[in-house]
């Protein structure tokens, strides 16, 4: 017997008509309640002390990011790469805090548990990132940390790229270079109890490729490569300047100096405050009642 089911309905939209409804648009940009190092060393979105301070002034937050489809893709792609260095392939030397999957019940700073959690008895966590502060308030959240097995833990920057930029790298790109160097410097200058178990004089970046990866010379074909970054403090001035004059604002009220030449480049147009900023009420130097007041 056979069942007449007449005429079926499909749907005109495809499946990727669908996930392009779904994805994509603005997204709420990261404030600057903390100052946070990747936001220092931006490479393409320069660090501007006085935006913040107008910010804070004018107690506004940041302007909302427009993210494309293939923006946002890209995004989750690198954050999958990170769980599964962090979760899986290294997941017997990574160390950081590890939440519960089921009640989030925090271990802090160790390997992942062996045993099942404590409160719930569910076997399964996530990797929780190490935060820390330290020089000019400057906050870092440490990608991963493992045990080399010499008494004290590296810390891996892990970035995640297209496969063909990621064949063509022969050393580790400038950002993310200044930035392990920042990250060394926090170390050096935080007051975290766990800076005491991590090595300060060097940090490996971790690149991943998005993709099958490359034939090295006289080495397999692999989607990893890495980078030995030696603690460099003649990198950082630039970087810790500017983080020094939000500190100063906030603790002084003293408005910092433009960044931007005219309000009509392209950081100009990006900044939430040009309005303001190009404006006579907000000269820079003077003193204007700051949050900490």
């Amino acid at each position: 017997m056979f069942w007449n089911l007449g005429t079926p309905k499909i749907n005109p939209l495809t499946l990727s008509d669908m996930l392009h409804k779904r994805l994509g648009g603005h997204v709420p940009a990261r404030g600057f309640r903390t100052i946070r190092a990747s936001a220092v060393t931006n490479q393409y979105t320069a660090f501007c002390p006085r935006e913040v301070a107008l910010l804070d002034i004018l107690k506004r937050k940041p302007k909302d990011e427009y993210l494309t489809v293939a923006t946002q893709v890209a995004f989750a792609q690198g954050e999958s790469l990170h769980k599964l260095a962090r979760e899986v392939w290294f997941n017997d030397i990574s160390v950081g805090h590890w939440a519960c999957n089921h009640c989030g019940n925090v271990t802090w700073f160790s390997k992942r548990p062996k045993v099942k959690c404590t409160q719930c008895g569910h076997p399964e966590y996530s990797y929780l990132e190490v935060q820390i502060s330290g020089d000019k308030d400057i906050h870092g959240s440490l990608d991963m940390l493992v045990d080399e097995g010499d008494g004290q833990h590296v810390l891996v920057e892990i970035k995640t790229m297209d496969k063909d930029q990621h064949k063509e790298l022969v050393a580790p790109l400038a950002e993310h270079r200044i930035r392990t160097n920042l990250y060394l410097h926090l170390l050096r200058t935080s007051e975290s109890p766990y800076v005491d178990f991590v090595q300060k004089d060097f940090a490996r970046v971790l690149y991943i490729s998005k993709g099958y990866g490359s034939k090295s010379s006289g080495g397999p074909i692999s989607p990893f490569k890495d980078y030995l970054v030696m603690y460099d403090p003649k990198s950082l001035p630039f970087y810790l300047s500017k983080a020094e004059e939000v500190k100063t604002f906030r603790q002084e009220g003293t408005i910092p100096q433009r960044i931007c030449t005219s309000g009509f480049i392209a950081r100009a147009k990006q900044c939430s405050c040009m309005a303001e900023c190009w404006s006579d009420k907000f000269p820079a130097g003077s003193h204007h009642e700051s949050p900490g007041d």
